[in-house]
C-alpha cells in the first residue's frame, strides 16, 4: 500500500518535471529567449499558456521591450497556424464556414 503511494507519487512527480521541459522548448523557439530568460518566466507566469496569454508590457519587465514583442509575435503566430489548421479541417469535412 506504501509502495504503491511512493511509486503514484514517484511518477506524478517526473511526469510534471518532464511536462515543465516540454514547455521550455516552445520558448528556445524565440530569438533572444535563452535558459536564463526561460525560467525567469516561467517562475513568474508559472506555465507556458500564461505566457503566451501576455501582453508586450506584462513580459517587458522580465526580459526587456524588444524580446517581449517576438514573444508576443511568436504566439499570435502560433495562433495563427492554429487556426489556419482548423479551417482547412473543416473545410476538407465539407463544413461551411461562417
Amino acid at each position: 500500500m506504501i509502495r504503491d503511494e511512493t511509486h503514484r507519487y514517484a511518477l506524478s512527480y517526473h511526469r510534471k518535471r518532464r511536462e515543465l521541459r516540454d514547455f521550455t522548448s516552445e520558448l528556445s523557439e524565440i530569438p533572444g529567449v535563452g535558459e536564463k530568460r526561460k525560467g525567469r518566466l516561467l517562475r513568474h507566469f508559472g506555465s507556458i499558456h500564461r505566457i503566451a496569454a501576455a501582453a508586450v508590457s506584462e513580459l517587458t519587465p522580465f526580459v526587456g521591450k524588444k524580446t517581449a514583442q517576438e514573444i508576443v509575435d511568436h504566439f499570435e503566430r502560433q495562433r495563427e497556424l492554429a487556426a489556419g489548421v482548423e479551417g482547412n479541417l473543416q473545410i476538407s469535412q465539407g463544413q461551411v464556414l461562417s
